[in-house]
């Protein structure tokens, strides 16, 4: 996956994975597509089409799938899967018996339920709970359990050293030697490289803050700079974003 997007990184394009017949999958896009503009659709109509996209390393950020196609095999591919172990999937079905069955062994937060048939009223409000899931996410700052360092460099100016206080999927709070901020100022853009365990990822980003070290009071040889994470390449962001959904497990 190459290219360039703008601004933050959860611009990047919205993939649905719809797992149905070609009838429910024609009900469905032009609703989901008025709610989410961007989206890019994917269809399969098999088990083993749906088993193949999962296989194919292919990232998916929400995943629709009727019961009877797919069942437990696939659920269970999809939470093993490198790049789509975090994706939510709404399983459907026309057997409301099947809702507490699927929920109660599947036992993940991301996994959800929805009844066939259903009106285009019902499949928003699900779509929404969903995103209001993720949005809570993407905002989640998690810490990490050791000390990590982040290296950024600035055009003309050099690398400093920093060490990793926090991150998110759009942002990273970091803690840096207060004589380092004679030479960088407020909206100054660099490159920063992230070495987190087995993940290593640069990405571009913008200072937006500096402030005192509240979490050392008592030292004044540091500060905390707030780095948002803006206009990277398309394949950096879907890393970024596994990194956190893996590192949000852990910590």
């Amino acid at each position: 996956m190459t290219g360039k997007i703008k601004g933050n990184v959860m611009n990047a394009k919205f993939v649905i994975l719809i797992v149905d017949s070609k009838n429910i999958f024609d009900l469905m896009r032009p609703v989901l597509k008025k709610q989410l503009r961007s989206a890019q659709f994917i269809h399969c109509t098999s088990h083993q089409q749906a088993m193949d996209f999962v296989h194919s390393d292919q990232r998916a950020h929400l995943i629709f799938a009727d019961w009877s196609l797919t069942g437990f095999t696939f659920v269970d591919e999809v939470r093993s899967d490198e790049e789509n172990h975090n994706t939510p999937v709404i399983i459907m079905s026309e057997d409301v018996t099947k809702k507490q069955i699927v929920l109660n062994e599947i036992e993940n937060k991301s996994t959800y339920f929805l009844s066939k048939p259903f009106l285009d009223k019902g499949l928003i409000k699900k779509l929404n709970k969903v995103l209001a899931q993720r949005e809570r996410r993407r905002s989640t700052r998690i810490h990490p359990g050791k000390s990590y360092a982040v290296e950024f460099n600035i055009k003309d100016k050099g690398s400093f050293q920093s060490q990793l206080v926090d991150i998110s999927i759009t942002a990273c709070l970091l803690r840096l030697p207060i004589e380092n901020t004679r030479e960088i100022g407020i909206y100054e853009q660099c490159l920063l490289d992230i070495n987190i365990d087995e993940f290593t990822i640069k990405v571009m980003a913008e200072l937006v803050r500096i402030g005192h070290d509240e979490l050392r009071p008592g030292n004044k040889k540091s500060v905390l700079v707030v780095m948002n994470f803006i206009d990277t390449q398309l394949e950096h962001v879907t890393k970024l974003q596994l990194m956190i959904d893996e590192l949000g497990l852990r910590w």
